[in-house]
């Protein structure tokens, strides 16, 4: 049994969707973790991954990512989540309107630690900057509303339909073959 920590269900639901494939079973346990300040999402999932096993002592798998827009020199990075709440669809909007370099990246970690191991997989995942705003403002995440990994459709509105507006299954995948080799 494999814990996976996180207070975020749908990224949970994911990840077992794809791992029950492989017979490998997870737990999802929410534990309050101190997310350290990092221009890094790797130094910052491998932090995490320390004070969970350090709180439960068992194996467990960390999940996180950060966006990169090259347009704004790599903003927000790690800070996503800070910047969905300190900013509006509008403010984003705004923000990235007379950009010429449209493109968004989002890559996603997972970390696998137990006693004796640490491991990391990342994918990354391209997309483009919308011009408008596609979703509900006051219910979605404000970049959700401006971003699109499925061709003409925001993030928020890929969610909203259950689509999976980026593949998180190679991700999976990797670690999952990873961890039917090695345990």
């Amino acid at each position: 049994m494999l814990y996976f920590v996180s207070s975020n269900k749908r990224k949970f639901a994911n990840a077992q969707r794809i791992l029950k494939n492989h017979s490998i079973d997870i737990k999802n346990i929410d534990i309050p973790l101190l997310e350290i300040q990092s221009n890094f999402i790797k130094e910052i999932v491998l932090h995490k991954a320390d004070q969970a096993f350090s709180t439960l002592n068992k194996p467990l798998l960390i999940s996180d990512h950060g966006w990169e827009i090259p347009g704004l020199k790599g903003f927000p990075g790690p800070y996503m989540k800070y910047m969905n709440e300190w900013l509006t669809a509008q403010n984003f909007l705004d923000l990235t309107k007379n950009l010429t370099d449209r493109r968004i990246f989002l890559h996603e970690f997972v970390c696998f630690k137990n006693q004796t191991q640490t491991k990391i997989f990342k994918q990354t995942h391209t997309g483009v900057l919308l011009k408008t705003i596609q979703g509900d403002p006051e219910i979605d995440y404000p970049a959700m509303t401006i971003c699109s990994f499925i061709p003409g459709i925001s993030e928020a509105e890929a969610i909203k339909s259950g689509k999976h507006s980026f593949n998180s299954e190679e991700l999976w995948e990797n670690f999952a073959n990873w961890y039917e080799k090695v345990m």
